[in-house]
């Protein structure tokens, strides 16, 4: 199961997610105001040379309250191949507002790439900058997606169940001499 463990990048994803976090509640001095730990120790969870010292889930949950982004949360959801959706109710024109936001500034990694290639060379901060307008971009991205997947999060009718001397149902259109059953309801 050593699969399941995480090692050098993944780690280091989490300590640039939870320092993103203390930045966006206002840095060190505005978190540590916020949670039972020291400055130093909350820059020690966020240090990408100890790979060893995290923070522990009611400083992330305190911090995640505080920004309003679940920025250390959804980094963890990532990891392991999830993504994290709000729950609630998602109209088509938030999910609209969104893509179109996104739409707006969409060019920009592109334009950026371009126009730092002018003189044939990328520096150093320009490949930084180029970096962090595509992981802002990403970011947009995996809102817009759960947003959409929050569209039809809705609770759907348990699947059928196959009962004595009555075949299971084996999709939407499955049923004796193929006649067609009712879907589940979404409701």
């Amino acid at each position: 199961m050593t699969d399941v463990l995480l090692h050098g990048e993944s780690l280091r994803a989490l300590k640039t997610a939870f320092r993103r976090l203390v930045a966006d509640v206002g840095g060190l001095a505005a978190a540590e105001a916020c949670v039972r730990v020291s400055d130093s120790q909350l820059s020690r969870y966020y240090d990408q040379a100890d790979l060893a010292t995290f923070p522990p889930a009611d400083v992330i949950a305190q911090l995640e309250a505080i920004a309003g982004e679940p920025v250390v949360t959804a980094e963890l959801a990532r990891l392991r191949g999830y993504r994290l959706a709000r729950l609630g109710q998602v109209d088509s024109s938030m999910l609209t507002a969104a893509v179109a936001e996104f739409a707006r500034h969409a060019g920009g990694v592109p334009a950026t790439l371009c126009e730092s290639l002018a003189d044939g060379k990328l520096s150093r901060a320009e490949a930084d900058s180029i970096g962090r307008l595509a992981a802002h971009q990403a970011r947009q991205l995996e809102a817009i997606a759960a947003k959409a997947a929050a569209m039809f999060t809705s609770s759907l009718a348990a699947p059928a169940v196959e009962s004595e001397g009555a075949p299971a149902a084996r999709g939407p259109h499955a049923g004796r001499a193929g006649r067609r059953q009712p879907r589940a309801r979404r409701t």
